[in-house]
């Protein structure tokens, strides 16, 4: 067993400091930070994850040229969530649209990761005169075939799924959690240290990992509802992909969302690339930031 540590077997894993500011929405906390100056641009992080997936590089990139809000998706982080219908797309949009509107980002560039694409994609097709422009880095848009991983299953159950989420992080090991990073990461690598700076620890913790399990056992529904939505989106789009993507297939999500909008600016699939692009592909990140945004 050298080298494994099995967190929480006395404790679960002490959940680290915020790292932003706090503003209150609809009597709920939604945790940010802003970066950078210049037009604005909003980041959005993906399932399991937390603001820190942004901040630790790629936001930071965006922001040598624009002022950039990364926040903490409801029930993740340091982010409230609502008592009711918390795992829906247009709940989610809307506490974090609600959010940035009240902070200054009017017309942004919206950015969304894998799940956080999702939201994005969500927001623009509810609310397209808030934003300037959106990009979707490895998002699901399209139903897909089968269902949801087993520990999602377990986790989000209604009857057991809080005695499981309870559970789960006494008992996962860090060389889980290490070839769950290189899973979501290949074929490409992940940035050094890249657990700790995210704090994995906050994604460990109990309400995070039924909120997650919701989220994920939710989505496949909301996103059959939004398909038929995609051809009325008034809105530059581009999309960025890798071809490599094992968690969401290009061929399934965004070869055929690229046919689907009317104002769609670029697709840029990249050959090689894997799942977590705004990591390994940053400068197509920076450079559909670009050619959106209202100021380039």
């Amino acid at each position: 067993m050298a080298g494994v540590a099995f967190w929480g077997l006395v404790k679960p894993p002490r959940r680290p400091e915020p790292t932003g500011q706090f503003i209150d929405v609809d009597g709920l906390t939604v945790h940010y930070e802003i970066l950078g100056d210049g037009p604005p641009a909003i980041a959005i992080h993906g399932a399991g994850g937390n603001l820190r997936d942004w901040t630790m590089g790629p936001a930071r990139e965006m922001a040598r040229t624009h002022r950039v809000l990364v926040m903490d998706r409801p029930g993740h982080g340091f982010s409230d969530r609502p008592a009711k219908d918390g795992e829906r797309l247009s709940v989610q949009a809307g506490l974090l649209r609600k959010a940035a509107l009240e902070l200054g980002f009017e017309g942004a560039v919206l950015a969304g990761h894998s799940y956080g694409g999702s939201v994005s994609l969500t927001w623009a097709l509810d609310a397209p005169e808030t934003l300037s422009g959106l990009i979707l880095l490895g998002a699901p848009s399209q139903v897909w075939e089968g269902g949801v991983d087993k520990i999602y299953a377990v986790t989000g159950n209604p009857v057991f799924g809080g005695f499981a989420s309870s559970l789960l992080p006494r008992l996962i090991s860090t060389s889980y959690v290490e070839s769950a990073i290189s899973g979501v990461f290949k074929p490409e690598a992940p940035p050094e240290q890249y657990g700790p700076r995210l704090g994995v620890e906050l994604s460990l913790q109990p309400p995070s990992v039924q909120a997650n399990a919701h989220d994920i056992r939710a989505l496949k529904a909301q996103v059959r509802a939004m398909v038929p939505r995609y051809p009325g989106l008034d809105l530059p789009v581009e999309l960025i992909h890798g071809s490599d993507d094992l968690s969401v297939p290009a061929p399934i999500h965004s070869d055929k969302l690229a046919n689907q909008l009317p104002r769609l600016s670029a697709y840029q699939r990249i050959e090689g690339a894997g799942h977590m692009i705004h990591h390994t592909q940053t400068d197509a990140l920076v450079t559909a930031l670009t050619r959106l945004s209202p100021a380039s």
